[in-house]
C-alpha cells in the first residue's frame, strides 16, 4: 500500500502520513530483527531499502554492509548487487576486481540453480 501511495504521487518516501510511517517503522524493525538473527532474505531486503531510502535515510554504506552478510549466506540477488555496488563504488570503495568476484558467484549460483 505504501509504495502505491508513492508510484501514484499521493505521498513521497521522505513525506509518508503519519500512519504510513509507522507502518513502515515496523515493518523496518522486523526486518532489522530478522536480518540481525542472519537471516539472508531479511539481510538483501534491508539492503534494498537502505540503498533505496524507502522510508528510511538512505545509506549506501549500511546497504553494503547488509548486502554483504546476505551475500556471505548464498543469496543471489545479494550477491550480484553487491557486485554492482562494487562496480559503480556505492558504500564501498570502487573495484572492478570485487565487482567480477561477485558477478561470478552469483552467475555460478544462478547456473547451477537452473536459472540464467
Amino acid at each position: 500500500m505504501i509504495q502505491r501511495l508513492v508510484e501514484t504521487g499521493r505521498a513521497s518516501w521522505s513525506t509518508l502520513p503519519a500512519q504510513a510511517q509507522r507502518e513502515m517503522d515496523a515493518v523496518i524493525a522486523g526486518l532489522r530483527t530478522a536480518a540481525k538473527e542472519e537471516h539472508a532474505g531479511a539481510q538483501r531486503m534491508l539492503g534494498r531499502v537502505l540503498l533505496d531510502g524507502h522510508g528510511v535515510k538512505r545509506s549506501d554504506v549500511e546497504a553494503a554492509h547488509w548486502y554483504r552478510k546476505a551475500a556471505a549466506h548464498g543469496d543471489v540477488n545479494a550477491q550480484a548487487n553487491l557486485g554492482v555496488m562494487f562496480w559503480e563504488g556505492r558504500g564501498v570503495a570502487q573495484s572492478d576486481a570485487q565487482a567480477v568476484k561477485w558477478y561470478k558467484i552469483a552467475a555460478k549460483q544462478r547456473v547451477a540453480g537452473g536459472a540464467v
